[in-house]
């Protein structure tokens, strides 16, 4: 008889890479989950996805298995997130949690994906809703960048994960955006504030 199965030795001989990658994804989620959400977020597929103009999303119960039982997808796209710093694909992580918070935890619009609820829970995290990226920008559409309160609890959080060192594995090597931005880090004045003069405690 010929054995079919999958030789598992072989798979994880050919596959380091793709673990390394996916286990940092999913050290992010923890991460976040732990120290922002008290870790009451479920568990999720995480997926890198290359969606057109998108950084990230999120679908409740996109997944299902044998036993029917469904789990969340959280998706993020490389092209963008990894040709950027690392607050950026922090900042998306987050964003895209605060939904997955919102399917469990709160009553999600049907008019709208990022509705008064949503950004409540961002802007209690300290990462801010705006259609522009920037202050000033509407809080609530279908369409929504954010940027980070100085000081506030995921920047915060952020800061503490780079002063461990940590950093993803791989990066795209053909990213959307050919040039790294600073990051968008306001404080309560909406005055922009340079990464360089951060003191955090």
């Amino acid at each position: 008889l010929i054995n079919d199965q999958p030789n598992m030795n072989a798979l994880k001989q050919l596959s380091p890479p793709t673990d390394e990658v996916y286990q940092a994804l999913a050290y992010l989620y923890d991460h976040f989950n732990q120290h922002l959400f008290s870790g009451a977020l479920p568990m999720c597929i995480l997926i890198f996805q290359r969606q057109a103009k998108t950084m990230g999303h999120a679908s409740k119960g996109r997944w299902v298995n044998g036993r029917n039982e469904t789990i969340d997808e959280l998706a993020i796209n490389p092209e963008y997130l990894f040709g950027s710093q690392l607050e950026e694909l922090c900042q998306t992580m987050i964003h895209e949690q605060c939904h997955v918070w919102q399917y469990h935890f709160g009553s999600p619009s049907r008019k709208s994906y990022h509705d008064r609820e949503w950004s409540s829970k961002m802007e209690s995290l300290g990462l801010i809703p705006s259609s522009t990226g920037h202050p000033g920008g509407h809080k609530t559409g279908q369409k929504m960048d954010d940027y980070l309160l100085a000081g506030g609890p995921a920047h915060l959080t952020i800061e503490a994960l780079k002063a461990s060192g940590f950093d993803m594995p791989w990066i795209d090597k053909y990213p959307v955006r050919k040039q790294i931005y600073p990051p968008k880090i306001y404080d309560q004045n909406g005055s922009k504030v340079a990464a360089s003069k951060l003191k955090i405690l």
